[in-house]
């Protein structure tokens, strides 16, 4: 609420920010709400709308505008940008594509049953925020107003506007980095994207947080410490349960819904016990947790039994080119699916569609062995933790000609996972060159990659002429 002052000058300072806040309200509402250029617009609509801003013909300020100037006109952008949430909410319409009409709520309902559109029928959300960005880029507003503008957009936002508004953030993700805006706005712009990422779910919106990161990596530099996990911690919250049920009663349940199933996979003999199941999911707590589950006395010796354990498996049950196929018709036949299942079931295996976490029912281990996206994953996060088992000192209690034997064993058992076993590890072991190198560049206290340009050099002296000397005595040259 507005506090007034009791001194008549208070109150005359009141009304007339107030009245000065009111017009650029209505000329900003009006450069969003007509058609054309924004920044001819605003250059037009903005010169001498608040004290003494006057703009030149490339729309930048005449004389530096005061700091009152600034904070009245980025809290005018405010109050607008609210009455366009407000009219896209009570339209039912979504933000980034809501056409506004002026006139707040009321107007909106009057609007919307007399059928009255934008002149322009342009999305007037994306205006504003490019009006923002035109003022922040002329330093008629501070340079951060477009992030503030973001951040408060997105905290108003649901789920599903905050990805269209991304959208916007990445179309002008080249503006938004210009270095006169990027000092002023990065820590808000990190502060936003932190805070979107908190809200987003890691199983249903994966593919947003994973646009929210690779804009920011895009955005920063590579040697930006606020990126880095300097401390090496591990998600410890990212926990596997396994199946406590009594193993007998599941294999029961399992043969009776799935008789075909099972006389595949005893004829293959991949058919797996209770103590199978529970040594082959047991090796996600070293994954998760390494130096947790390793500097125990004997941990790399458990770690290592479990390992050789399945590998033994999975180089005695190989996979051939087919069985990506008996696979679908396996998990076909147990869900009861048709022709629908059997298409999502091969879109899993082929590796366009991928869940975040697989599920750990006894039952359906023995199916997911004879699957090569799930050997894969497992076989992957096995490479990735033994390359890290054989840096230098970076675990303890690690034997180190072990892991790297162990490691050898897992790379053959990824080339021999179809379908592309070798172009898949050659990958994987590129990957984990690479990321040896990310290994030292930490140790050494992430030494920033930019350097200065370097001075052109001079070019090299001319070489001398060679002249020929007559000798002495010898004839003159005829003529």
């Amino acid at each position: 609420a507005r506090v007034r002052s009791r001194t008549p000058g208070g109150e005359e300072m009141a009304s007339d920010f107030e009245r000065q806040r009111a017009t650029a309200e209505d000329r900003l509402g009006a450069i969003v709400r007509a058609p054309g250029d924004v920044a001819a617009l605003a250059r037009a609509s903005l010169d001498g709308a608040v004290g003494s801003l006057r703009l030149d013909d490339a729309g930048a300020p005449v004389d530096p505008p005061s700091a009152d100037d600034k904070t009245l006109l980025e809290h005018a952008l405010c109050r607008v940008m609210f009455g366009l949430i407000e009219d896209a909410s009570a339209r039912a319409t979504a933000v980034m594509s809501h056409v506004a009409s002026g006139g707040g709520a009321k107007k909106a309902a009057t609007d919307k049953k007399a059928g009255a559109t934008n002149a322009a029928n342009e999305p007037s959300m994306p205006r504003l925020l490019d009006l923002a960005l035109t003022l922040s880029e002329t330093g008629v507003v501070e340079p951060a107003c477009v992030f503030n503008a973001l951040e408060q957009l997105l905290e108003t936002c649901t789920i599903a506007d905050c990805e269209d508004v991304f959208t916007w953030v990445e179309a002008r993700r080249g503006r938004l980095s210009a270095d006169a805006l990027w000092r002023r706005g990065k820590l808000v712009m990190l502060r936003t994207c932190n805070e979107l990422q908190r809200r987003l779910s890691k199983t249903a919106d994966t593919v947003l947080r994973g646009r929210v990161l690779l804009l920011l990596s895009s955005l920063y530099p590579l040697s930006e410490r606020s990126a880095l996990n300097l401390g090496g911690n591990y998600n410890a919250g990212n926990v596997t349960e396994l199946d406590v049920r009594d193993a007998e009663g599941d294999d029961a349940q399992a043969r009776a819904g799935t008789q075909a199933s099972d006389a595949n996979a005893e004829a293959e003999g991949v058919v797996v016990d209770r103590a199978f199941y529970e040594t082959f999911w047991s090796l996600q707590k070293f994954f998760s947790n390494p130096p947790a589950a390793l500097e125990p006395t004997g941990g790399w010796k458990t770690f290592a039994r479990a390992l050789g354990s399945v590998l033994d498996n999975f180089e005695t049950h190989r996979l051939d080119k087919t069985s990506a196929g008996r696979a679908v018709t396996t998990v076909t036949t147990v869900t009861g699916g048709g022709d629908e299942h059997r298409g999502a079931a091969a879109a899993n295996i082929e590796g366009t569609t991928a869940g975040t976490k697989y599920l750990t029912a006894a039952p359906l281990l023995h199916l997911q062995l004879r699957d090569p996206a799930f050997r894969r994953h497992f076989l992957v996060q096995c490479a990735v933790f033994l390359g890290f088992c054989t840096a230098p000192c970076l675990y303890k209690g690690v034997d180190a000609k072990g892991a790297l034997d162990a490691k050898k064993r897992v790379m053959e058992a990824i080339r021999h996972t179809p379908p592309h076993g070798e172009e898949f590890a050659a990958a994987v072991a590129l990957a984990l060159r690479r990321e040896e190198g990310w290994v030292l560049w930490k140790r050494d206290n992430c030494k920033d990659f930019e350097r200065e340009p370097e001075a052109p050099r001079a070019p090299p002296p001319a070489a001398p002429v060679m002249r020929r000397r007559p000798r002495a005595g010898a004839a003159a040259p005829a003529v």
